[in-house]
């Protein structure tokens, strides 16, 4: 007997948003439970032994009861129920099946699973004699005490004849089993000394044996017969003109799988008419020497040459959710201006609800008319140009080149992302002052878009007696100053190395322009009362989302720490974690700003030092200045 390996069986019939288990009832509830998965805990059971099964319901209300029933696989005897308990750690009902102790070497299945809540709405799941909802088991299991000494089992389901020339299913009439091992159908070996293409009737010899060794052997009669009519071919529907030459045989011929071609043994009956337009039938019938008769009757339309044009069928960029009427401005004309619409057939693929290009086919096919098909292509796009997004105004310090912005993204129509666009200044960028910077992109459908943005030139001045030229942040210090997001101190320093209060980058962040939607109350900071200076910019972002308080208190006076500051920015700029870029840091992983930080260190904002970020430590002035020159740059 070979070891069998223990196996998790899971049938996932389909999800719903809600968690599994008992919801709260819901009075207006007429939803039958749903079935979402089955498991079983072994595959493998001795006599005297337990399996246990877990099954998860979907309802919108409380169960009143879940049970399921197992039987044995080939014997034809009632199930034995098996009642499951809800197991709220879990969240799925589980119960277990003892196997007798005088049970035989099976196998047994789950054949039924039922379920019913508080409102009555029964679920009927059942394998076996039934199927209901198309439900076919996923679990099964062996009863095994150790000692396999049953060869495979053969039943036979009625006689078997097969056609001669295959295919040859010589086990289609047989159930073939073991008492212990699931698959030893796989092990049967057919022989026989049948000739090829042999009518008659010949014995065919099984031999099946199970992993232990046990074999078993069954013959039976099978009888072959011709059982395949011949095959016409190239007999379809035809369309010809007034005048054609018609032959009524040209091109059919026939094949049978005994008797070959039998292409001179077709016969015809009906008569085509091709002076006169109309619908003719002729019935083609071809028999092969076993007695197997092939008909098949085809239409024969006879129309006379009048052309049309159909108009109106442009390719079109639809926008999204936009109404389409396929045949709006779509008219039919015949070869005398008659316009004959009416019989124009349209078959459209579009939907105006899911971007995508569709194809919209029109058929023109009349009696008396030459048929005519033509397509138009239907772009349905979310706008009706591609689109630029990451572009604002920019600033450079003379001499600096002029690059792509790093963060630009261009989408087509389709709204997939693409490469190329171009930009181009009004004219060379040399000395200080303003440029006019266009961006433009085509994408590959022909579609066009450009957008102007204001390029400022600074003279690389500094501004500040502690930031010189040299300064390592004096590109960012400077550009913040500029922007008038960061200010000096009146003696025209900036104690770029100064720890910044809480109170202060609260206002620099207020002052900056962003967008401050209140999405909760105020709230009384016992060291922030009305008369703080700060006291409208502190509450504007506490009010937003963008910082918090502890114990009452705001302390806007206590230096930020880097961590805090990671907070603070993805709050108040929205920033959304770009995971393929997030930095590893040796000194975040278990810190409550860890998620923060990733999304810092994602959208490049930040890169920390030698592998770490240092989040307790306090923000110095120009490291601030550094992080809000990377978010608005």
């Amino acid at each position: 007997m070979k070891y069998l390996i223990k196996i998790t069986t899971v049938l996932m019939i389909f999800l719903l948003p809600t968690s599994i288990g008992n919801v709260q009832a819901n009075a207006a509830d007429n939803t039958i439970p749903a079935l979402v998965s089955i498991e079983s805990d072994k595959t493998l059971v001795a006599p005297g032994e337990k399996i246990k099964f877990s099954v998860g319901i979907e309802d919108e209300s409380n169960l009143e009861y879940v049970y399921l029933k197992v039987k044995p696989m080939h014997r034809s005897i009632l199930g034995t129920s098996v009642q499951l308990q809800y197991d709220a750690v879990i969240e799925k009902y589980v119960g277990a099946y003892t196997v007798p102790t005088t049970a035989f070497n099976e196998q047994w299945y789950v054949s039924f699973v039922g379920a019913r809540d508080v409102h009555g709405n029964y679920m009927h799941l059942e394998d076996g004699d039934r199927v209901v909802n198309n439900w076919v088991s996923p679990i099964s299991f062996i009863i095994f005490d150790g000692n396999d000494t049953v060869g495979p089992t053969f039943e036979q389901n009625g006689s078997l004849t097969l056609n001669v020339t295959g295919p040859f299913d010589f086990t289609k009439n047989l159930v073939i089993y073991d008492d212990v091992d699931t698959d030893v159908e796989k092990s049967v070996k057919v022989t026989h000394n049948i000739p090829k293409k042999t009518v008659g009737t010949f014995i065919v010899n099984y031999e099946a044996a199970d992993a232990t060794g046990n074999r078993s052997t069954f013959n039976q009669e099978v009888k072959l017969s011709d059982l395949e009519a011949p095959v016409l071919h190239n007999v379809a529907n035809r369309t010809i003109f007034v005048g054609d030459h018609f032959e009524v045989l040209a091109g059919i011929q026939a094949t049978d799988n005994l008797d070959g071609d039998l292409s001179k043994a077709i016969s015809f009956s009906g008569n085509v008419n091709t002076s006169k337009a109309g619908d003719y039938t002729v019935t083609y019938k071809v028999t092969d020497k076993a007695g197997n008769m092939t008909r098949q009757t085809v239409k024969i339309t006879v129309m006379a040459k009048q052309s049309v044009t159909i108009t109106g069928t442009e390719d079109e960029l639809l926008l999204l959710n936009n109404a389409f009427d396929p045949l709006a401005g779509v008219k039919v004309m015949d070869s005398s201006k008659q316009a004959v619409t009416a019989n124009l057939t349209v078959q459209s693929s579009v939907k105006t609800d899911v971007v995508g290009r569709y194809s919209v086919k029109y058929t023109f096919d009349k009696e008396g008319y030459e048929p005519l098909t033509v397509y138009r292509q239907i772009t349905v796009a979310p706008y009706n140009s591609p689109r630029i997004e990451g572009l604002k105004d920019m600033y450079l310090f003379k001499g600096e080149a002029l690059t792509m912005p790093t963060n630009i993204k261009a989408y087509n129509v389709m709204g997939l992302q693409i490469n190329g666009v171009q930009m181009k200044t009004d004219r060379p960028v040399a000395a200080t002052g303003d440029y006019a910077v266009t961006f433009s992109v085509i994408d590959h459908y022909g579609y066009s878009y450009e957008e102007t943005k204001k390029l400022t030139v600074l003279a690389k001045e500094a501004s500040f007696i502690d930031v010189p030229v040299a300064h390592p942040y004096f590109k960012e210090i400077q550009l913040m100053k500029e922007m008038k997001i960061i200010n000096g101190y009146p003696d025209k320093t900036f104690k770029p190395a100064s720890s910044i209060s809480r109170q202060h980058v609260a206002a620099l962040i207020y002052r900056s322009g962003i967008s401050l939607e209140p999405i909760r109350e105020k709230i009384t900071f016992a060291d922030v009362p009305e008369s703080h200076p700060y006291y409208t910019e502190i509450m504007a972002l506490y009010q937003a989302g963008i910082i918090d308080g502890s114990n009452g208190m705001f302390n806007p006076n206590n230096a930020l720490t880097r961590a805090q500051l990671a907070k603070i920015l993805v709050n108040a700029f929205k920033l959304e974690l770009q995971p393929a870029n997030v930095l590893p840091f040796a000194d975040t992983d278990n810190h409550w700003a860890k998620d923060y930080i990733n999304n810092l260190s994602s959208n490049g904002i930040t890169i920390g030092s030698q592998g770490r970020f240092n989040p307790n430590d306090q923000v110095s002035r120009m490291h601030y200045a550094t992080f809000m020159y990377r978010i608005v740059q």
